[in-house]
C-alpha cells in the first residue's frame, strides 16, 4: 500500500495546489475588479470637475460680454443724447433766424 498511499499524496497535492491557484487567481481578479471601480470613480469625479470648471469659465465668459454689451448701449445712446441736443439747439438758432428774417421783410413791406 505504500504506492498507493504515494499516489494519492501526489494527487491530494496537486488537487491542494490547484484549488490554492484558484483562490489566488480569484483575489487577483477581485483586486482588478476594484482598481478597475477606482480608476473608473477617479475619472467620473474628474469629469465633472471639467465640466463644472467649463460651465463657470462660459458663465463668466457671458457675464462679461453682457456687461460690454450694456456698456457700449449705453456709449451709444449718451452719444445719441448729445447728437440730439445740439440738433435742437441749431433748430432753435435756425428757427430765431428765420424770425428776423421775416421780421425783416414785414418792416420792409409795411415801411
Amino acid at each position: 500500500m505504500g504506492l498507493m498511499d504515494t499516489i494519492k499524496g501526489w494527487f491530494g497535492g496537486a488537487k491542494d495546489q490547484g484549488a490554492e491557484m484558484v483562490e489566488k487567481a480569484g483575489d487577483f481578479a477581485e483586486d482588478a475588479v476594484d482598481s478597475a471601480r477606482d480608476a473608473m470613480g477617479g475619472a467620473q469625479e474628474k469629469a465633472s470637475d471639467v465640466m463644472g470648471s467649463a460651465k463657470d469659465a462660459a458663465s463668466d465668459a457671458m457675464g462679461g460680454a453682457q456687461e460690454r454689451a450694456g456698456d457700449a448701449f449705453d456709449s451709444a445712446k449718451d452719444s445719441a443724447s448729445g447728437a440730439l441736443d445740439a440738433v435742437q439747439e441749431k433748430a432753435a438758432e435756425a428757427k430765431d433766424a428765420a424770425e428776423g428774417v421775416v421780421e425783416k421783410a414785414k418792416d420792409k413791406l409795411e415801411g
